[in-house]
Parts: structure tokens; sequence; C-alpha cells
């Protein structure tokens, strides 16, 4: 129990002691003159005298723990728990960035970016580009996916669709939604981790998932229903 009471004492400290720290600032720098254009004191105060104050409540916060209430003597003791009970406290926040970070539900920049190719059936007739609407639906946000400048190109007589979308939301839940005008959505699963790694290569040719009807309803596809696509990731780094 007696780390969990430093760690406690110590938060507190870090805590209290980068509250007064920042507060003092404030009141010094405004006797003083210090100028507040575009919150300058303010800035300094919380992320220049703060961080100062918050180390020092945190070793006095652990120092008093360990010596008034655990009645440790001795500089060396009093140092050697203290740095141990120091690493718990940043291991601890350290694990909460982490899961801060793994369950935020907004990627961070440089986004991945899907880029894809659909294939049509061979009958079908090559789609004016203004007719041409592609989504990606997630059950987060909608975003709309760009087509290539070299949109279209044929594949042993099929027409292929080229375009791409980046990704922003932390999701498994991905549709990319394919809109021709006067025809039903064409929908397919892009079945991809919530924080998506680089692909060197696009997967295997995939049928799409859902037609949409009238009045919103959906079916499955079926074999009659010959659209196809396929994707790869870019990410920087």
């Amino acid at each position: 129990m007696m780390y969990l009471y430093a760690m406690l004492a110590g938060i507190a400290g870090t805590i209290a002691g980068w509250f007064v720290a920042a507060m003092a600032a404030l009141v010094i720098g405004g006797l003083t003159g210090m100028s507040n254009f575009e919150g300058g004191r303010a800035m300094f105060a919380v992320w220049g005298a703060g961080p100062i104050g918050g180390l020092i409540g945190l070793i006095l916060g652990i120092v008093l723990v360990l010596r008034y209430r655990e009645r440790l003597s001795g500089f060396g003791a009093i140092v050697r728990r203290g740095v141990m009970v120091a690493a718990g406290i940043a291991a601890l926040m350290a694990v909460g960035l982490l899961v801060r970070l793994y369950t935020t539900p907004n990627l961070s920049q440089p986004y991945p970016r899907v880029v894809f190719e659909i294939r049509l059936p061979p009958e079908v007739k090559i789609p004016d580009r203004k007719q041409v609407k592609i989504t990606l639906d997630t059950d987060r946000n909608q975003t709309d996916a760009l087509l290539d400048p070299k949109w279209i190109a044929q594949e042993n007589g099929r027409p292929v669709l080229r375009g791409f979308v980046d990704l922003y939301m932390r999701t498994t839940n991905r549709l990319l939604v394919l809109k021709i005008a006067g025809e039903p959505d064409r929908i397919f699963q892009i079945k991809l981790w919530g924080n998506p790694g680089r692909m060197d290569a696009y997967t295997d040719w995939e049928q799409v998932e859902y037609i949409g009807e009238d009045r919103g309803i959906l079916r499955r596809a079926d074999e009659k229903d010959n659209y196809e696509f396929r994707f790869r990731v870019e990410r920087e780094g």
C-alpha cells in the first residue's frame, strides 16, 4: 500500500503544484507588466511555470508520504523508493495515453488512403463522369471519394473505375457505395482494421455485397450482379 499512497500523493501534488504555480505566474506577470498579447501571459503561466510547479508538487507529495506516513528514514531509502513511485506514475500515464490513442474515434494525420478499382460488367455502357458518385459510408461519417484523372480503364473488355478516398475515422464498418445516375446503388465492403497500415498490392477482386433497391431497401447481391472491386491502402511512414 505504501507505493499506492505515494503514487496518489504524487499525482495530487502534481495537479496542485501545477495550479498554484500557474496562478502565481499569472499574478506576478500582471504585477510586472508582462504582455498578454494573444494570451501570451496565460500560455507562459500554464505551460511555462505550470510544469515546474507540477514537478515540485510531485516530489513533495511522494516525499511527504514516504517520510511521514511510512516512516522511512535516510535520504537514500527515500530517493530509491521515490524513483520507483515516479516510474510507476509515468508508466500509468503512458498506459492512459496509449488507451486514449487507440480508442479515439478520429485517426491522426497523415490519414490512410484507400485506392480502389471497381470493375463493371462487360455489357455496361461507360457512364458519364458527372453521373458517377462514390462515397465511403461508415457508422461514424460519410466521405466523398474522388475519381482519378484517368478514372476509366479497360481490363479484358470490362470497364474499370479508379478512385481513392481518405479514412478519417477509426472503425471497421466501412462501405464503398457506387452511385450511377438512374441505377441502383452498388455497395462493397472494405475489410480493414480500424487503423490500417500500408498495403503495397491490391486485394483480390471481390464481388459487390449489396444492391440498393427503391425506397432504401437493400438486397444481397447474387451472381447476376457482376460488379467487383479491389483496393489497397496508401499511408505515409
